[in-house]
């Protein structure tokens, strides 16, 4: 198999189990990335679906995630008072550009989802997301912009390398780019079960393996930082695994969701997201604790984030 980094040939592979599949996971030892074998994109329909049925926990509940706040933070320190255009790809419901935007950046974001982008305009008031992908991004926004943000992105991409140099098309001189994504190496694990897995995630980056694409597309690298154990991504991951070992009552929950999206019943949909986010905050506040004595013995969080420039 070839390596969609550095084109290097690998005949290093290892399987994967999750429930009755098994997946084949190719390692390439020249710039550390792992990667799904039958790497190809995954079909938009996918992930509508996944949202709709909100079949991996966390993803509408919980906001802003470590690596939206540490763009944001990383923006404001490099940026100060300037004047500054930012593109968040991938940004789903419009959460992050509605963020930068109160915090007076000029923040536009795009999403191949169609429900999420009419989520983000109407719900968010986010008028400055559209449903579109990097190839289609000129039809709808021809500048070029400060920063581009790809949060919980590039794992999901068949070809990340080629994307990353793409990106530069739409970067102004001396651009950035900033990518948070999983960790491979975060100890323990606590990214959701079978979340983890293609079709959702096609490639498992190390920090070697980030610093490599970067820098083999033309950028160089600027920071690097590793989240600290997160007591929110525990409560996702026990959540989770609350739902595979006890079926009666992950059937309860998703017969109830399934219920009230057929029906279009508004209260009976807003009554069980009100219980999902009690239930995930209630998870976060008993493992606060565990995840500081987790931090201090060495535990590494599911996230890492790298900020480089276009060279």
């Amino acid at each position: 198999m070839t390596c969609p980094i550095c084109n290097q040939t690998t005949d290093k592979t290892k399987i994967k189990k999750y429930l009755s599949r098994q997946y084949e996971i190719c390692y390439c030892q020249n710039c550390d990335l792992e990667f799904y074998r039958d790497l190809k994109e995954t079909p938009t329909q996918y992930y509508q679906e996944l949202y709709q049925d909100w079949s991996i926990e966390g993803i509408s509940l919980r906001g802003l995630v470590w690596g939206h706040k540490q763009g944001l933070k990383l923006i404001k320190q490099r940026f100060k008072k300037q004047k500054v255009s930012l593109l968040d790809i991938g940004c789903a419901q419009g959460l992050f550009v509605k963020k930068a935007a109160k915090a007076g950046i000029q923040a536009w974001g795009i999403d191949i989802n169609p429900d999420l982008v009419k989520i983000a305009r109407k719900t968010h008031n986010c008028q400055t997301v559209y449903c579109a992908n990097l190839q289609n991004l000129d039809q709808c926004l021809s500048q070029k912009f400060d920063i581009i943000t790809l949060v919980d992105v590039l794992e999901h991409l068949p070809g990340p390398r080629q994307y990353l140099e793409q990106i530069k098309k739409h970067l102004k001189e001396n651009g950035l780019v900033f990518i948070s994504l999983p960790n491979r190496y975060c100890q323990p694990k606590f990214l959701p079960i079978g979340g983890d897995l293609p079709p959702h995630h096609l490639t498992w980056w190390s920090k070697k393996a980030l610093f490599h694409a970067l820098e083999t597309a033309g950028y160089q690298v600027l920071k690097y930082q590793t989240e600290k154990v997160n007591p929110k991504d525990m409560a996702v991951w026990f959540d989770s695994w609350l739902d595979l070992r006890i079926k009666a009552f992950k059937n309860a929950k998703s017969l109830a969701q399934k219920t009230a999206l057929q029906n279009k019943n508004k209260n009976l949909t807003k009554l069980i997201y009100l219980f999902k986010k009690a239930e995930l905050d209630l998870l976060t506040v008993i493992f606060c604790l565990p995840a500081r004595l987790l931090t201090l013995f060495g535990g590494k969080g599911t996230a890492h984030y790298i900020l480089a420039q276009k060279s």
